[in-house]
């Protein structure tokens, strides 16, 4: 088992936006937490003894760590619907100057079309369809 460090006593802000690098920062040990592997007969003697004196505070403790994987849970399912979102505004933002652009490309040229125009204006009108294109 793991001594708690003063080190160890933090945990991600869900309250501030999310930085570069947040993803690939691991969670602590004692939120995987479990039997461990590769017991002794004599460590797993003490493990089993240790785990029946705190079967007293084992529903209790139980509960908390339920709880804590829910909250992480909802987290991390909230964490990705913002991002979903997100990608959806992207999206349609896109969309929607693409059309922009190509409007204003067609009205230039319906402008050029109409009017008779002198060279330099001509040119004008040809470079802002193009930009827009």
């Amino acid at each position: 088992m793991h001594p708690l460090l003063n080190d160890d006593l933090w945990c991600k802000n869900k309250n501030a936006p999310a930085a570069q690098r947040d993803a690939k920062t691991e969670d602590l040990w004692y939120w995987m937490v479990g039997r461990p592997s590769s017991l002794s007969p004599v460590e797993e003697a003490e493990w089993q003894i240790e785990s029946k004196q705190t079967s007293v505070f084992l529903y209790d403790s139980l509960l908390k760590i339920f709880a804590a994987n829910r909250v992480k849970w909802f987290h991390a399912h909230t964490a990705c619907d913002w991002t979903r979102e997100e990608v959806e505004i992207l999206e349609t933002e896109f969309r929607r100057a693409h059309r922009s652009f190509i409007r204003m490309a067609k009205v230039w040229m319906e402008l050029l079309g109409r009017a008779k125009c002198k060279k330099g204006k001509a040119a004008y009108g040809h470079k802002q369809s193009a930009m827009y294109h």
